[in-house]
């Protein structure tokens, strides 16, 4: 029984003395940074600084226009975006190009006219996208673990703003709009990110109002930032 007490005993030291060193080799780099911390409040609201600051954001993404049964729009697109906080910014212009190919039926229907002797129909097509002055809301900030070896950090964020549209018709070749979506931003490095976007188009002409899905996916380049 003796002995059994003399193991819990040196059990409990050993366990103190590695607790005690392991503290001891805690650096101050290790510890998270916390700020609005109240231990005096019943409500502990901890908040922790985000570890990539964005101020000149330039952005190269790809994508599509998926929804038009006559065509089908295969998109390339730049960017200019300022942010003045960690929660707000100004997208002050995305210039988007359509490269659109002709889906089935619109190529069954163009035959079928010319074989009747009828007149072709018209399709107008997106070919170019202006927004303008988007207005950018980041409200969720976090990091994730992958497989429990690295660790990424991501923010997600809503836009929206006017849009200018140049369509292939030559009645109506330009119509105004606007522009909402949400996306998602995946840090790669201090200076480069992943972009995901999703947007939906409203854009007005004198018959009725048009409306456009738009889907992009590229890199966005922080030209200044601070960790």
């Amino acid at each position: 029984m003796g002995r059994l007490n003399y193991l819990v005993l040196a059990t409990l030291v050993v366990t103190l003395a590695a607790s005690f060193a392991g503290a001891a080799e805690i650096k101050d780099e290790d510890v998270p940074e916390f700020s609005d911390v109240d231990l005096g409040a019943a409500k502990l609201d901890v908040m922790q600084n985000r570890k990539y600051q964005l101020l000149h954001e330039v952005t190269l993404m790809g994508g599509g226009l998926p929804v038009d049964p006559f065509y089908k729009g295969l998109t390339a697109s730049f960017g200019y975006t300022l942010h003045f906080t960690g929660f707000f910014a100004v997208e002050f212009v995305q210039f988007t190009y359509s490269f659109n190919v002709d889906t089935k039926l619109k190529k069954e229907l163009i035959r079928t006219a010319l074989s009747t002797g009828k007149n072709t129909p018209e399709f107008p097509e997106i070919e170019w996208v202006a927004d303008v002055a988007h207005v950018v809301i980041k409200p969720l900030y976090g990091k994730e673990a992958v497989f429990n070896t690295k660790v990424v950090h991501l923010e997600t964020y809503g836009r929206f703003g006017p849009a200018f549209v140049r369509r292939s018709d030559p009645k109506e070749p330009f119509a105004f709009g606007a522009d909402a979506g949400i996306g998602m931003r995946l840090w790669l490095a201090e200076w480069v990110a992943v972009r995901f976007d999703l947007s939906e188009m409203i854009y007005f002409l004198a018959k009725k109002p048009q409306q456009s899905l738009r889907l992009d996916a590229g890199f966005a380049f922080n030209l200044r930032g601070e960790d």
